[in-house]
């Protein structure tokens, strides 16, 4: 609960999904078995991982090469990069989105953010009373990239759906959050907000 006249701390991810079960909350399960390998939240995870760490122009030459380096170096384990579907990337890599990416001004990868919002504004549903309460809001975008001096936000999605529509109510309320953060922070307008979804091979515009 919200009370006024305190500061209060919220993550982009817990106010967009405190009653929903994804690929973001925490899951008791082990993230793997002997014979199943990694379950869907680590190869999810696996995928984030190349997603931030990787060198996509090397990648796009020699992925195979790219994740076993990525093992060498330590980012990703045996059963991680042994879990990571290439064919999805290969598809990414050939892709619109990706194509605007490797074009931009300035790609950011995993930008990490901090900032206050109007309590209001981030909740609606919030009595009048907290007309003039901010929380502190942090969080972290999978990709951000400048394009003709404004900003375009990319979130990764490896959520197991068959139609965008339920990527979209899922995710609207954080990325939405995620723009007037970066637009907070920056000074420059998010003109765009998308998800690139893996399982459905496609990129969102939201």
């Amino acid at each position: 609960m919200l009370l006024r006249g305190e500061a209060k701390k919220r993550t982009a991810s817990g106010i967009s999904h405190k009653n929903m079960m994804n690929e973001d909350v925490f899951d008791l399960a082990p993230a793997f078995s002997k014979d199943e390998g990694l379950n869907a939240a680590a190869r999810g995870t696996a995928l984030h991982t190349f997603m931030q760490y990787g060198d996509f122009i090397h990648a796009i030459a020699d992925l195979d090469g790219e994740l076993d380096l990525m093992v060498e170096q330590g980012y990703l384990t045996e059963l991680q990069r042994d879990s990571i579907d290439v064919e999805k990337i290969k598809i990414f890599f050939q892709s619109p989105l990706f194509n605007r990416m490797m074009k931009a001004q300035n790609l950011m990868r995993e930008q990490r953010f901090l900032t206050s919002l109007p309590a209001r504004e981030i909740d609606p549903t919030l009595p009048e009373i907290f007309e003039d309460e901010t929380l502190l809001v942090q969080g972290s975008v999978d990709c951000l990239f400048e394009e003709n001096g404004e900003l375009v936000i990319v979130d990764y999605k490896t959520d197991r759906v068959e139609d965008e529509n339920i990527l979209k109510d899922r995710y609207i309320p954080q990325l939405s959050i995620y723009a007037k953060a970066f637009e907070n922070n920056t000074g420059l307008k998010v003109k765009e907000k998308i998800l690139y979804s893996f399982a459905l091979n496609k990129e969102i515009i939201l």
